[in-house]
């Protein structure tokens, strides 16, 4: 009787489009893409962006962040910007969903930043809610757009990395 269950249960999956399916091209370039971001390797963020890519942060409470960043020259100097002056040693992003709709590659799950902050005496682990959408055309990033949970956010000091 089970073995029946599962049967059907995969028939229907199958049948309504549920089934996993290979990477298309624009999921492997945004795979690509927010790993090297999750590792805060800028370098190797580069070549998947768009010369006119643009990156929006609208969530962020901080009046000093510029929400939106238009071109890759502006997009890599924010990053990286903010990658040396948090200390950052990595996003840490664990994303489980991840799915394609309509142009779009949306991720959802949590950021889990290790920072070791220059001059500051300890590390520290930023936790928090995220999706993150990326909208890829002739496979590259055109358009970044981060929602973090920053209101819910935990963190947690840690010991400072020998350096």
């Amino acid at each position: 009787m089970l073995k029946k269950i599962v049967s059907l249960l995969a028939a229907v999956v199958v049948a309504s489009g549920f089934a996993v399916a290979e990477q298309s091209p624009a999921e492997q370039v945004a795979q690509a893409y927010i790993q090297a971001y999750s590792e805060a390797d800028v370098d190797a963020m580069a070549p998947y962006m768009a010369e006119d890519i643009v990156f929006e942060d609208q969530t962020n409470p901080n009046p000093d962040f510029q929400s939106e960043y238009v071109g890759k020259a502006a997009v890599l100097e924010m990053i990286q910007g903010f990658v040396t002056r948090s200390g950052v040693i990595e996003l840490g992003f664990d994303f489980p969903v991840v799915f394609e709709s309509n142009g779009r590659i949306v991720f959802s799950g949590t950021v889990n930043v290790h920072s070791a902050p220059p001059g500051a005496e300890h590390a520290y682990k930023w936790r928090a809610r995220q999706v993150t959408i990326l909208t890829i055309e002739d496979g590259k990033v055109v358009h970044h757009e981060d929602f973090a949970d920053y209101g819910g956010a935990t963190v947690t000091q840690l010991e400072r990395p020998a350096e």
